[in-house]
């Protein structure tokens, strides 16, 4: 499948990361005219594509070198997760600090956001962490099915049962449990397209027409998503929803006009943003309603919301995010190079 760029990132996967955060500003700050929308699902597509890309990472460094370094993979996942979180959560309590209205909450909720039990928090102006929590988790238990010695069978059956475990618990209504149902979805896609039939049939969805189908289904689940909601549930809605998805990644990794609209240069750069530009939201906000004081939900505020949101998020990106993954490239080069020299 084509799409891939030279510096091994799918510049289309970034640009669906671009339009789910975007979606998520719009759920947050655009007020009643986005609302019947329902952005709040583009958290989901960031569920299936971390648990596709994750599962895709462990599997080829699982074939290539017969075994996963659980010590890497946890110095990366750290490296790529806490300087930006760390950044923003100072923020947050700085701001809390000296606006002493905010400080009660945010020192309630402060044990979680330290413990990343984020979802558990008390509501503050750092609510969009929840994810993080969710996420966090899963990257602590998924990767060590990865230590076993299973084959493609065995892998896929430690998925199945998997899914099994978050599908009895979200029955008896265990809070969140459909998030985690949802990252197995990216999970299990990633584990079928290691397997060449079952590869060879989903890479139908990334023909031209397929892609456009499958991206107006998208677009007509969100045009219909309060009806949906009400017949399915948010449980529910947020599995369907994220197969859909994960049937979207699959053209996006093709060659079509889907893959060339989401891997437009503009939308690449917003993705590769999306982690901080997803994070500061709030601040964002705050911060442009204090340029231009009193603006209430709108579009207005969204755009107004994105726009600073998008020029905090490179700097954090800059001067924050690239130095610390090549801070955690260099430790895990050394070791190698140490490896290497003659005795």
């Amino acid at each position: 499948m084509s799409g891939k760029q030279d510096n091994n990132r799918y510049a289309a996967l970034d640009g669906l990361r671009a339009v789910s955060a975007i979606m998520v500003y719009g759920v947050h700050f655009g007020g009643p005219a986005w609302a019947p929308y329902s952005g709040w699902l583009g958290v989901q597509a960031f569920f299936v594509l971390s648990g596709f890309l994750i599962t895709g990472m462990l599997l080829q460094e699982r074939e290539a070198s017969g075994t996963v370094a659980m010590g890497a993979f946890y110095l990366r996942r750290a490296a790529r997760i806490l300087p930006a979180y760390s950044v923003v959560l100072c923020i947050v309590v700085l701001q809390a600090y000296i606006y002493e209205p905010f400080w009660p909450a945010v020192r309630e909720a402060l044990p979680f956001f330290l413990t990343f039990t984020n979802e558990f928090a008390p509501p503050t102006n750092f609510m969009p962490s929840w994810t993080l929590g969710i996420e966090w988790k899963f990257y602590l238990v998924w990767p060590l099915v990865f230590l076993l010695p299973l084959s493609w069978r065995g892998l896929a059956v430690a998925w199945a049962l998997a899914v099994a475990v978050f599908v009895i618990n979200w029955n008896v209504r265990i809070f969140q449990a459909s998030h985690y149902s949802v990252l197995l979805i990216g999970a299990g896609l990633a584990i079928a397209m290691q397997h060449e039939g079952l590869r060879r049939r989903l890479e139908h969805l990334s023909s031209p027409l397929a892609s456009v189908a499958l991206l107006a289904g998208v677009v007509a689940f969100h045009v219909w998503s309060l009806d949906l909601k009400a017949l399915l549930g948010d449980g529910r809605m947020n599995i369907v929803y994220g197969a859909l998805i994960a049937g979207l990644l699959v053209a996006l990794l093709g060659n079509n006009p889907v893959q060339q609209l989401f891997g437009s240069a503009p939308l690449a750069a917003i993705g590769r943003r999306s982690y901080s530009f997803y994070l500061v939201q709030i601040i964002a906000l705050q911060a442009f309603n204090g340029v231009i004081l009193g603006v209430p939900p709108s579009t207005g505020g969204l755009v107004g919301a994105v726009v600073v949101g998008l020029m905090l998020a490179d700097i954090m990106y800059r001067y924050v995010e690239l130095p610390a993954i090549s801070a955690a490239r260099a430790l895990l080069v050394r070791p190698k190079r140490k490896a290497a020299q003659p005795a």
